[in-house]
């Protein structure tokens, strides 16, 4: 099994050639299979409000689509197909808007993009050169408006006024710097962003540092593995989860 993601109190997965969504007591399983077309997933996520859930796939051309499916019975409702030019890109991420009716695309290197699309309608919303190496970029599920990209020494804001993204410059930290793997937004106006090297969690509230909480509060014992090869635990991903997170990590 690999690939999921957690959203409330459900989780999805990929299990061999087969989808999976159920709830995180181990009940209510739904199975749905994998098209025989596509050779591999890259990511899973799940929207706000568990309605829909998204697959970053690569086909047997090993170009790369969209596949969007119903909750809870993982049914297929459609297949989004990247333009030409950006189908053989490096998807590293997929973030849902508030109303799952969205979808956001993060491309790795070397074009470090974003494409905005409304897979309701098959329509491309916009699409944004980030000029700059990004690991994330996620979209507020609280407001619909707000995304976020995060990277090495990069956080950065973009707005979305009447369908076009504005891009703001990237946020300065005077006291701490490094490479930013990931970001969960908490509520309407706070942000967590995760130092993937650094191992700490920085706190933002409408765009401003608020604070942080270090690596040795979030792992004051290390794991046996860690502790025997004498090296650190780092965190690789963030999920928003009730009132608080769920910390991926590898040592």
């Amino acid at each position: 099994c690999a690939a999921f993601a957690v959203s409330n109190s459900r989780v999805g997965f990929v299990c061999g050639r087969y989808l999976c969504h159920c709830s995180l007591s181990g009940v209510d399983y739904q199975f749905t299979r994998i098209p025989d077309t596509v050779h591999s997933i890259v990511q899973i996520e799940v929207s706000p409000g568990t309605k829909f859930m998204a697959t970053i796939e690569k086909i047997e051309s090993m170009a790369t689509q969209i596949g969007i499916y119903g909750l809870p019975q993982v049914e297929r409702l459609a297949t989004l197909t990247l333009p030409v030019e950006a189908q053989h890109h490096t998807v590293v991420g997929l973030s849902f808007s508030a109303e799952g009716r969205r979808v956001v695309l993060q491309f790795g290197a070397p074009e470090y993009g974003v494409m905005i699309y409304n897979w309701h309608r098959s329509s491309l919303v916009d699409s944004i050169v980030l000029e700059a190496a990004a690991h994330r970029t996620i979209m507020n599920p609280f407001d619909g408006g707000t995304l976020v990209s995060v990277g090495p020494h990069l956080i950065r804001y973009i707005r979305l006024v009447e369908g076009k993204a504005r891009t703001f410059a990237p946020l300065k930290l005077t006291r701490i710097s490094g490479t930013f793997h990931d970001a969960v937004w908490l509520t309407e106006t706070r942000l967590a962003v995760v130092g993937a090297v650094s191992g700490e969690i920085l706190i933002f509230d409408n765009g401003a540092f608020t604070g942080f909480v270090p690596s040795r509060v979030l792992f004051p014992a290390m794991s046996p593995r860690a502790k025997k090869k004498n090296r650190r635990q780092f965190i690789t991903s963030v999920l928003h989860f009730m009132e608080g997170v769920i910390l991926g990590t590898v040592t």
